[in-house]
């Protein structure tokens, strides 16, 4: 029994399965539009303490390191803090281990496995990050493998639930829901994933042209007698989220459809609001004193 669903932006068919063969990553033709919400930035644009980075992860040639045969990984495509600044650059190296099931990548820092496939239920596995410092973003037990179909072609999904209870998926090809790399900065995702010069798969939508931004205009004012938030956005505002100093939720809303919401909030402190607006992420620091 096959079921459509949507994940990250990608249309997905949802099979069981017993056996199949490893499908390795395309580095050849294959592109990841990925967004990365982070602190500081990850892609060498202005600083700014947080900031959204949408990028297009793609490779162009090889390059051999210590004897061993790489494609050179490169990205393009925006940041947006303070305003809205085309980035572009190598980013690394990236390999397939075909044999064992794995991915490497090595950037000045060294070389680091980001994708491991060769498991199996009931088998632990860890989705490591590889942006500084280096960590794992979670740790679980493979609970459940399955399929997606994409590009008119199946891919393995390994689901696997850490010790919070969450359920975690790689890929097989494709990489985590988060992105080609997981970050444990912040938010991070995988929205689309297309191939080149392949007719089965759809283009990734043009994210990275001018037009197609929002207005990133978005007015917070802390009402101090109160204790009331007010948010206002030119566009309209889909959801907010608020975290604390040590990224725990403290509130979400969903669903607002409108240019103005509010949040009551007693607790003084540093927070940080993830604001999803016109399908795009707004990271914005509150200090509540």
């Amino acid at each position: 029994m096959k079921r459509l669903v949507i994940i990250f932006g990608l249309t997905l068919i949802i099979v069981v399965t017993k056996s199949q063969e490893y499908t390795p990553f395309n580095f050849d033709n294959g592109e990841w539009v990925c967004e990365y919400d982070v602190k500081v930035g990850l892609f060498g644009g202005p600083y700014c303490v947080y900031q959204v980075d949408s990028v297009k992860f793609f490779c162009n040639g090889d390059t051999i390191i210590n004897d061993t045969s790489f494609k050179k990984l490169y990205y393009k495509g925006y940041t947006d803090c303070p305003t809205r600044t085309y980035i572009s650059g190598y980013y690394g190296a990236i390999r397939n281990d075909i044999l064992n099931k794995r991915v490497w990548f090595n950037q000045e820092n060294g070389n680091f496995l980001i994708y491991d496939f060769n498991i199996h239920v009931g088998d632990s596995v860890c989705n490591r990050t590889v942006f500084l410092p280096v960590s794992f973003d979670f740790c679980g037990i493979v609970i459940s493998i399955d399929s997606v179909m994409y590009c008119n072609r199946y891919f393995k999904r390994y689901n696997a639930i850490d010790f919070l209870n969450n359920v975690h998926s790689i890929i097989e090809g494709i990489g985590s829901p988060h992105g080609l790399f997981t970050t444990s900065a912040w938010f991070s995702d995988l929205l689309c994933y297309s191939e080149v010069n392949n007719s089965a798969c759809p283009p990734c939508k043009p994210f990275l042209s001018i037009a197609n931004k929002i207005s990133n205009k978005i007015n917070i004012y802390v009402n101090q007698g109160n204790d009331q938030i007010d948010i206002t956005s030119e566009d309209k505002i889909a959801s907010i989220e608020l975290f604390d100093i040590n990224v725990k939720l403290v509130y979400s809303l969903n669903n607002i459809n409108d240019y103005k919401t509010s949040v009551i909030l007693f607790q003084k402190g540093v927070y940080i609001l993830r604001a999803r607006i016109a399908d795009k992420i707004i990271i914005k620091k509150i200090v509540i004193t």
